[in-house]
């Protein structure tokens, strides 16, 4: 039958096929489009297009046949990661087939793309409440990475290369400098039970005496964690170089302003139930040779993604952080959380794989940064000049690893 469809429309055109298919899916023929949109992709081969995949996931969401649609969609991205009608599509099949977090991600990416897509809205808080109706548990960060891709920004755009001649990188007319964001004193409370979640001064909790690394309240609550913690208890923590650097990454005003730009432009908008904290930022680092013909040299820091997360796929372990540090910041201004992690493997439990800093908004981040064309002047050190900042966030990711590379003398101690 498919030999003799493709026989028949032999004279047709990858374009011409997709335009065919999308009479049919309007006329409500979505076995026909399917055939149509399959023989477009099939012809195109040789140079794939997009939407006809886009196209094709469609007939096949309105055929019930969900994991056929998921993956055209998935080609789809491969091909235009910032496509949201593809991105819509792959995060419905997902949900259709209980893949919840995995459809979640790709809703939260998509609002990243389209703010104001009320479709993509409306999905989000669907989406919140099937993950808390179905009780799964938090995501680990290289699941996280797997279930988001392709990312529509960050590591997968094209990076362009330091010029003199970009007005980004010349003096120019002076803005406003941003001052570190410094956190307020807050209350004396600075820890809490790993189990219930009860706030308490860290000298008043009892700390596990084999991995020194998880405090308990109470005798009651280290017994009762004792199933889940015994699995990582004897895991020996990794403080290695590129957590290290991570840590200072997130604290030098330079790139901390820069984080919070990126965190405003991926997270105010999705942020739909009016909470603290929808979504946290979760950004990647990882650690480069300074020089490539020397595997031995030293290496840099670079930031390999950023990816807006929605905290009920966040570990429990860094909700906790999260809780600490909002009850220790007394402000009234909005607050974001990153989160610095590396791409290793992070067993449940291990505080010591992630850092996380919430930064109140400056007010003039928070009243103009979604201005059409709105910028900072910061100063950079690799420039030795304030260097103009805006909040597209192709440029701020590119920003940011373009300011590691040419740190040559490490001013920021980002090399080891």
């Amino acid at each position: 039958m498919n030999g003799a469809f493709a026989q028949m429309n032999a004279g047709l055109t990858p374009a011409e096929l997709n335009a065919e298919g999308g009479k049919r899916f309007k006329a409500g023929d979505y076995r026909g489009a399917a055939m149509y949109y399959e023989l477009a992709t099939g012809r195109a081969a040789a140079d794939p297009v997009s939407i006809y995949f886009s196209n094709l996931a469609a007939a096949y969401l309105k055929l019930g046949r969900y994991p056929l649609a998921q993956d055209a969609a998935a080609k789809a991205l491969q091909l235009e990661p910032r496509a949201t009608k593809a991105r819509y599509r792959r995060a419905i099949a997902r949900k259709l087939l209980k893949w919840i977090p995995e459809a979640l991600l790709d809703i939260t990416t998509l609002l990243t793309c389209d703010p104001d897509n009320s479709e993509a809205k409306a999905e989000y808080q669907i989406l919140i409440d099937m993950q808390k109706k179905d009780g799964r548990g938090p995501l680990a960060p290289e699941n996280i990475l797997e279930c988001c891709s392709p990312l529509p920004y960050g590591s997968l755009t094209s990076p362009r290369h330091g010029d003199p001649s970009d007005p980004h990188q010349q003096r120019l007319p002076f803005f406003r400098m941003v001052p570190p964001l410094q956190k307020n004193a807050g209350s004396n409370v600075d820890g809490a039970c790993m189990e219930c979640t009860k706030p308490m001064r860290k000298k008043d909790l009892k700390t596990c005496q084999k991995c020194k690394r998880v405090n308990y309240c109470s005798v009651q609550c280290q017994r009762a964690a004792w199933p889940g913690h015994k699995q990582t208890c004897n895991v020996a923590s990794d403080d290695n170089v590129t957590i290290r650097t991570g840590r200072r990454l997130a604290d030098h005003p330079y790139f901390q302003t820069h984080l919070l730009l990126y965190a405003m432009r991926t997270m105010r908008k999705p942020r739909l139930r009016h909470e603290t904290h929808d979504m946290i930022l979760m950004v990647v680092v990882d650690m480069v040779l300074v020089e490539p013909s020397k595997p031995n040299g030293t290496k840099r820091t670079i930031v390999k993604n950023l990816v807006a997360v929605p905290i009920c796929l966040v570990p429990q372990e860094v909700i906790y952080t999260l809780t600490h540090a909002v009850h220790k910041l007394s402000t009234n201004k909005p607050l974001h959380a990153l989160w610095i992690v590396t791409t290793g493997i992070y067993p449940e439990g291990e505080e010591c794989k992630f850092r996380l800093n919430v930064l109140p908004a400056d007010e003039i981040i928070t009243s103009s940064a979604h201005l059409p064309h709105f910028s900072l002047d910061l100063h950079s050190q690799s420039y030795g000049v304030f260097r103009r900042v805006t909040c597209d966030l192709d440029f701020l990711f590119w920003s940011i690893n373009d300011e590691l590379r040419l740190d040559i003398d490490n001013y920021y101690q980002f090399q080891a």
